[in-house]
């Protein structure tokens, strides 16, 4: 059974909720509402897969999400709009499943090629997992800092 789990409060969701029931898919969407970070990081397990999409603006070209790392640490399919932002702070196996910004039958695409094949999602988890131990450890983060002071104090 697929479910889909819509956490927020922005302007659209009166009219989701409207087509969810109009659709008969009221058991299969949950509507959240606005809820804090420690419950959406609890419910995190519950999901296989977790779009992070984000509509094309200035904002969302330049500044990258954090919320990515955690699912990627627990083995969860992430999906991200190809923003640079976005791209540029995945693992490649992350980056190539990126959808087009505004594209939402992109994402249903996704999502239903995705469940059908629970071998690439089990591999995408596993090398996004990976790719947070090796990239984003305070070990790694720490080494990037010493490279980056060495550099710009000119002893590097």
């Amino acid at each position: 059974i697929v479910t889909l789990d819509i956490f927020g409060d922005g302007k659209y969701r009166k009219r989701l909720e409207k087509l969810s029931k109009n659709l008969r898919l009221s058991e299969q969407v949950t509507f959240h509402g606005r809820v804090s970070r420690e419950i959406v990081q609890n419910k995190i397990c519950d999901f296989d897969i977790y779009p992070i999409i984000r509509k094309n603006s200035d904002l969302t070209r330049l500044i990258p999400p954090l919320k990515h790392l955690e699912p990627m640490l627990l083995e969860r399919v992430v999906l991200v709009s190809d923003l640079p932002a976005l791209v540029e702070n995945v693992p490649e196996v992350v980056a190539k499943h990126a959808l087009g910004a505004d594209n939402p039958t992109a994402l249903a695409n996704k999502i239903e090629e995705l469940i059908t094949n629970p071998g690439e999602m089990r591999r995408m988890g596993e090398e996004a997992r990976q790719w947070v131990m090796s990239n984003r450890s305070w070990k790694s983060n720490a080494e990037r800092y010493v490279d980056l002071y060495l550099k710009l104090s000119g002893n590097g």
